[in-house]
């Protein structure tokens, strides 16, 4: 285990919250043409699922992609912020984007929360809400 993971289990464990956010760069799960799943951050994703995180927001991609939930938590990639777009080869994902840039709107509220992904110049292509696991 990797010194973030061993801090990131202690962090967890420290300050049980609900609806619990983690972001890091490299997407453990992307399908993405350009970089894919990053399995090196296996650790990290292993201990956030198992101290009840729920969101994990990665870039690194260029494109948006919503995954199902996995060991409970729900991934994002979001790398939308205006260099040029990947594409994506739709095998995982609930929902993507590799054609317009955009931004991921997250609501957080106490035991629930909502995301709204809006395309530049357009509305929502993706949008939804989910329960936390605590």
């Amino acid at each position: 285990m990797t010194a973030q993971a061993r801090w990131l289990r202690r962090d967890l464990r420290a300050h049980p919250h609900t609806c619990t956010l983690a972001y890091w760069h490299e997407p453990r799960f992307s399908d993405g043409t350009i970089h894919g799943d990053a399995a090196k951050v296996d650790p990290l994703w292993d201990a956030f699922a198992a101290h009840g995180g729920d969101l994990v927001l990665a870039g690194h991609e260029h494109d948006y992609q919503r995954f199902p939930r996995r060991q409970g938590v729900r991934s994002f990639v979001v790398g939308t912020g205006g260099a040029p777009l990947y594409d994506v080869v739709p095998k995982r994902v609930a929902a993507y984007d590799d054609t317009h840039h955009g931004v991921l709107l997250l609501k957080l509220r106490a035991g629930s929360y909502a995301w709204k992904f809006r395309r530049v110049g357009a509305g929502a292509t993706d949008r939804g809400d989910a329960s936390c696991r605590k």
